[in-house]
Protein backbone atom coordinates (compact mmCIF):
# COMPACT_ATOMS: atom_id res chain seq x y z
CA UNK A 1 0.00 0.00 0.00
CA UNK A 2 0.90 3.20 -0.66
CA UNK A 3 -0.33 6.44 0.31
CA UNK A 4 0.29 10.80 0.18
CA UNK A 5 -0.66 12.75 3.32
CA UNK A 6 -1.49 16.56 2.67
CA UNK A 7 -2.42 19.26 4.95
CA UNK A 8 -4.85 21.63 4.33
CA UNK A 9 -5.30 24.66 6.62
CA UNK A 10 -8.89 26.25 5.94
CA UNK A 11 -9.33 29.24 8.63
CA UNK A 12 -7.96 27.95 12.08
CA UNK A 13 -8.78 24.50 11.57
CA UNK A 14 -6.46 21.42 9.83
CA UNK A 15 -7.64 19.15 7.17
CA UNK A 16 -5.52 15.65 6.55
CA UNK A 17 -5.71 14.28 3.05
CA UNK A 18 -4.73 11.02 2.65
CA UNK A 19 -4.49 9.71 -0.53
CA UNK A 20 -4.66 5.95 -0.65
CA UNK A 21 -3.51 3.11 -3.13
CA UNK A 22 -3.35 -0.66 -2.41
CA UNK A 23 -2.70 -3.70 -4.85
CA UNK A 24 -5.38 -6.25 -4.36
CA UNK A 25 -4.67 -8.53 -1.38
CA UNK A 26 -2.08 -5.66 -0.25
CA UNK A 27 -3.78 -3.30 2.08
CA UNK A 28 -2.15 -2.69 5.37
CA UNK A 29 -3.94 -0.28 7.48
CA UNK A 30 -1.00 0.31 9.95
CA UNK A 31 0.58 2.55 7.23
CA UNK A 32 -1.41 5.29 6.80
CA UNK A 33 -1.97 7.70 10.26
CA UNK A 34 -4.64 6.93 12.19
CA UNK A 35 -7.62 9.30 12.71
CA UNK A 36 -6.66 11.08 15.51
CA UNK A 37 -7.73 14.79 15.08
CA UNK A 38 -10.48 15.97 13.30
CA UNK A 39 -10.97 16.76 9.79
CA UNK A 40 -8.91 12.72 8.85
CA UNK A 41 -10.12 12.26 5.07
CA UNK A 42 -8.93 8.94 3.27
CA UNK A 43 -9.41 9.02 -0.55
CA UNK A 44 -8.39 6.34 -3.07
CA UNK A 45 -8.07 3.29 -4.70
CA UNK A 46 -8.75 0.56 -1.98
CA UNK A 47 -9.12 -2.41 -3.99
CA UNK A 48 -11.98 -3.33 -1.59
CA UNK A 49 -14.90 -5.78 -2.76
CA UNK A 50 -17.90 -6.42 -0.03
CA UNK A 51 -21.72 -5.12 -0.53
CA UNK A 52 -21.02 -3.58 3.53
CA UNK A 53 -18.89 -0.81 1.31
CA UNK A 54 -21.54 -0.63 -1.52
CA UNK A 55 -20.33 -2.97 -3.72
CA UNK A 56 -22.35 -4.70 -5.91
CA UNK A 57 -20.47 -7.70 -7.44
CA UNK A 58 -21.62 -9.99 -4.89
CA UNK A 59 -17.82 -10.70 -3.77
CA UNK A 60 -16.02 -10.71 -0.67
CA UNK A 61 -12.06 -9.68 -0.59
CA UNK A 62 -9.10 -9.87 2.10
CA UNK A 63 -9.04 -5.81 1.31
CA UNK A 64 -12.22 -5.23 2.33
CA UNK A 65 -12.37 -7.42 5.41
CA UNK A 66 -9.71 -5.01 6.60
CA UNK A 67 -10.95 -2.14 5.22
CA UNK A 68 -14.17 -2.64 7.44
CA UNK A 69 -12.28 -3.48 10.59
CA UNK A 70 -10.49 0.14 10.18
CA UNK A 71 -13.80 2.04 9.52
CA UNK A 72 -15.15 0.59 12.44
CA UNK A 73 -12.57 0.91 14.97
CA UNK A 74 -12.43 4.35 13.82
CA UNK A 75 -15.57 4.94 13.63
CA UNK A 76 -15.11 6.55 9.95
CA UNK A 77 -18.20 7.55 7.87
CA UNK A 78 -18.03 6.21 4.14
CA UNK A 79 -19.42 8.33 1.28
CA UNK A 80 -20.75 7.51 -1.95
CA UNK A 81 -18.17 7.66 -4.48
CA UNK A 82 -21.10 6.16 -8.00
CA UNK A 83 -20.92 2.71 -7.46
CA UNK A 84 -18.60 -0.11 -8.29
CA UNK A 85 -14.85 1.12 -9.41
CA UNK A 86 -13.37 -2.23 -9.45
CA UNK A 87 -13.85 -3.05 -13.51
CA UNK A 88 -12.47 0.77 -14.21
CA UNK A 89 -8.54 1.01 -13.09
CA UNK A 90 -7.33 3.92 -11.62
CA UNK A 91 -10.97 5.04 -9.99
CA UNK A 92 -11.63 6.61 -7.25
CA UNK A 93 -13.30 3.93 -5.18
CA UNK A 94 -14.09 4.95 -1.49
CA UNK A 95 -13.92 8.05 0.46
CA UNK A 96 -13.75 7.78 3.88
CA UNK A 97 -14.06 10.55 7.19
CA UNK A 98 -13.75 11.48 10.66
CA UNK A 99 -14.78 14.14 12.64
Amino acid sequence: MTFQLFEVLPGNGVLQLCNVYSAPARLTLEAPPSPTVRGMVYMGDFNAQHSDLGDGSGSINRNSVRLLSYIRKHHLTRWDTGGATHCRGGTLDYILSSG
